[in-house]
């Protein structure tokens, strides 16, 4: 492991004091650019919202989402404790947790900004060169959508790569108290964290003991300070972990009863085998997120990953790696805690989360140094001139308007499609449960603000205690939605204590239930932007003559229909279809004299289950 010689660290740290003020100001800049526009609108977040702040509504309004309804109950212990406490505070002033959540979203990335033009100024002993450096590294973050992407909706993760730059950030300075506080606060916010970093923790002072000058840990850091650290985040984290099994709702599943299911697949609710390669999690992730790829498609992209390659192996060389490699023992230590955890969490799948967790956070923030040393440094010796500060700010001011309209809306979800229908459930008592699609329910639970039976977002199989609640539930709903039996769907209704259903016609059509594989030409494909278009025919021409197929699948474009175009994720896709099949088209619920309800646009009807089996019984005695 590398380290600093205790000689070296008396070193006078050189710098501008204007540099982190501005770094943080240019970059929540460019989350402004980036998200202000949607900061206020209550039908524009993050989709994991849906599932874990839905309920702190209940903070401002008592009577929504009752305590003893089971998804309430499960989204509230999912919540890690420091992210419940931040928003119940917000909540004693009436602040909506879905607004709220974009502003911790926007002041988390603002510091992970400042977090990383520190740390990568700090790694190679700051002055001048520190400067471009930090700056250099701050650009890549700013460009890189992998951060505000994870950092949207202010939820657990989104405190996992701010805190973690903050941890090295304080530990490369040489404040280990500092390192340490930012440890427990990951207990408290993202206890998963908590284990990466007490683990690089770990692994230092096991180097510090057996080593002599060459030390890895920061001064403050001693043996006492770090064993109370890790008593106070082990104690948090341990608590947390247990409070979820106390509550009914774990523990988590086993590798051994996940193996061989589905469910635990692509095409199942999460995609856990196979576990993604350290090749793909180091390498190709975060170049599939950095290069244009998405915006530009995948020919251009290439060509900009080629030649971005090209300018890097052009200043690689004189970068000042020895001096970056003298004051990263943190950087050290977290990468060699990084591939440990990952691989111990392999082999006991889920007990310590997913795997790429470990990874993926530490990966991203060293490319925003492998990539700002070498260009930061290049920068650095064509800084010359008296017009270069002028010359040096458009550059920056740039850079940030480039990355403001790429990060455009990024993690950010337009859910205000279905407006009326939440306007339609709100009229509703506010202790009624909604049923329907289990798609459509997490918007209902979330903007229509009333209870659901049965949602996607908290169908999680790897919680084995909900898990043994919400599937019996997923199999009644779909049961019911599909059936030919009118009876038997009031009869499910009022014994689950359901009070309305939301019927959706397009979720009936055979486009919905047996989607067809739809083919594009490879020119349309190659998803070229539009100034680019012109060149689409003639690289697919190329290809096709070195033997490239001429068309290519075409992803699904429905928004309501599950990943690949199938109605829900396996197993559950399967019995739909033989569902469907026994009710030979002639679907009860699609029947308006059986099943009256108020029309909300031409699809969706919200059907009073009270009312129709009232219905149903005066027919019954008119019989």
């Amino acid at each position: 492991m590398l380290g600093t010689p205790k000689a070296e660290q008396t070193t006078t740290f050189d710098t501008c004091r204007r540099d982190l003020p501005a770094a943080f100001a240019i970059t929540a800049f460019i989350f402004l650019i980036a998200h202000g526009r949607f900061l206020f609108d209550p039908f524009v977040v993050n989709d994991d919202v849906r599932q874990q702040l839905f309920w702190m509504r209940s903070w401002i309004d008592p009577q929504l989402y009752s305590p003893r309804d089971i998804l309430t109950q499960f989204s509230a212990q999912y919540v890690s404790w420091g992210v419940r406490g931040l928003y119940r505070l917000f909540a004693l002033f009436g602040g909506d947790p879905l607004i709220v959540s974009k502003f911790v979203a926007g002041a988390l990335y603002t510091l992970m900004g400042g977090a990383v033009f520190g740390l990568a100024r700090r790694i190679v002993g700051g002055g001048s060169l520190g400067r471009y450096i930090g700056f250099a590294a701050l650009a890549v973050f700013w460009l890189h959508p992998y951060f505000l992407h994870n950092i949207s909706g202010g939820l657990a993760r989104a405190f996992a790569g701010p805190l973690l730059v903050c941890l090295l950030w304080a530990w490369t300075a040489d404040r280990g108290r500092l390192a340490l506080l930012c440890l427990v606060l990951e207990a408290l916010f993202i206890p998963y964290i908590f284990a990466l970093c007490a683990g690089a923790f770990g692994l230092a002072w096991l180097w510090d003991m057996t080593h002599g000058k060459q030390k890895a840990l920061p001064a403050g850091a001693s043996t006492i300070t770090i064993a109370a650290a890790f008593a106070v985040g082990g104690a948090v984290t341990l608590a947390f972990n247990l409070a979820l099994t106390a509550a009914g709702f774990g523990p988590l599943i086993s590798k051994a009863n996940m193996v061989g299911r589905v469910i635990f697949t692509d095409a199942g609710r999460l995609d856990i085998f196979p576990t993604p390669s350290l090749f793909k999690l180091a390498l190709l992730s975060p170049l599939e997120k950095l290069m244009p790829f998405q915006v530009w498609g995948p020919a251009l992209g290439g060509v900009a990953a080629v030649c971005f390659g090209i300018l890097l192996l052009m200043t690689v060389r004189k970068a000042p790696w020895r001096t970056a490699a003298r004051n990263s023992a943190s950087i050290a230590a977290i990468i060699a805690a990084s591939l440990l955890l990952y691989w111990v969490s392999s082999l006991v799948l889920l007990k310590l989360f997913l795997p790429e967790r470990y990874i993926e956070y530490s990966v991203h923030i060293l490319w925003c140094l492998a990539l700002g040393i070498p260009l930061g440094a290049a920068t650095a010796r064509l800084a010359t001139g008296r017009n270069w500060r002028v010359a040096g700010a458009v550059l920056v001011l740039a850079l940030a308007m480039l990355a403001g309209a790429r990060l455009q809306g990024e993690g950010l979800y337009h859910y205000e499609e279905y407006a009326p229908l939440y306007e339609a459930v709100r009229r509703t008592d506010k202790d009624a449960v909604i049923a329907g699609h289990p798609a459509l329910m997490d918007d209902v639970l979330t903007f229509g603000r009333r209870r659901v039976y049965a949602t996607f977002e908290t169908s999680q199989p790897w919680c084995v205690g909900l898990w043994d609640k919400v599937e019996p539930r997923l199999y009644k709903i779909f049961g019911a939605y599909y059936s030919d039996d009118a009876e038997a769907i009031i009869r499910m209704c009022q014994e689950e204590g359901i009070d309305y259903l939301v019927v959706d016609d397009r979720n009936y059509s055979p486009e919905f239930l047996h989607p067809a594989k739809e083919y594009m030409p490879l020119s349309q494909a190659l998803g070229l932007p539009g100034w680019a278009s012109w060149a689409a025919e003639p690289i697919a021409s190329v290809a096709e003559s070195l033997g490239a197929p001429k068309t290519a699948p075409k992803p699904p474009h429905r928004s309501d229909t599950y990943r690949g175009g199938v109605p829900f994720f396996a197993p559950f896709d399967e019995y739909i279809v033989d569902v469907v099949q026994q009710a030979h088209g002639q679907f009860a619920l699609l029947d308006e004299e059986r099943f009256p309800g108020e029309r909300i646009g031409p699809h969706q009807r919200l059907i009073d289950i009270r009312s129709a089996a009232q219905r149903a019984g005066r027919s019954k005695e008119t019989k």
